[in-house]
């Protein structure tokens, strides 16, 4: 839609970290450091006044680093620089394996509960994106944009 979309900081740590077991390297903090560097440094590259995208943000990390074996100092002790106008909340879907992540259902649901938590928490208002299995989460966010677009134009 010409939107600006930052990529998942996570996909990418994990992409280029050294190959074994990903289930034991995504509970450690190292790994979950190494997550909310890349993507405070893709934050702290924006525009905060363009309308973009994060496929996931900050607080992403400060929800994973609540559930870690061991957890990072560094992202226990972080302050939102600035507030996201907008959290779109999408539900679990069923896993797709591929290769990167070793998560079950049961850890993907208590980083679900965790994620809303933590935004909650910052004070976001989210904006639920229930799963349909006919519709992307893509074209539900796309969906209710065009609405909210709409509301806004019949304001002015």
């Amino acid at each position: 839609m010409g939107y600006t979309v930052i990529s998942e900081s996570a996909r990418e740590v994990l992409a280029s970290s050294p190959a074994g077991a990903p289930g034991a390297l995504e509970v450690q903090g190292d790994l979950q450091e190494r997550i909310f560097l890349t993507q405070r440094h893709k934050e702290s590259e924006l525009d905060p006044s363009a309308p973009l995208f994060l496929d996931r943000g900050v607080p992403d990390s400060m929800a994973y680093n609540k559930i870690v074996e061991k957890r990072s100092a560094l992202i226990e002790t972080h302050m939102m620089e600035h507030q996201y106008r907008a959290v779109f909340f999408c539900h679990a879907v069923p896993l797709q394996r591929d290769g990167l992540r070793s998560e079950d259902e049961q850890w993907n649901r208590r980083v679900g509960d965790t994620l809303r938590r933590t935004y909650t928490d910052l004070d976001y208002r989210l904006v639920d994106l229930p799963s349909h299995p006919d519709e992307s989460p893509t074209k539900s966010i796309a969906r209710r944009l065009i609405r909210l677009l709409e509301e806004v134009e019949d304001l002015s």
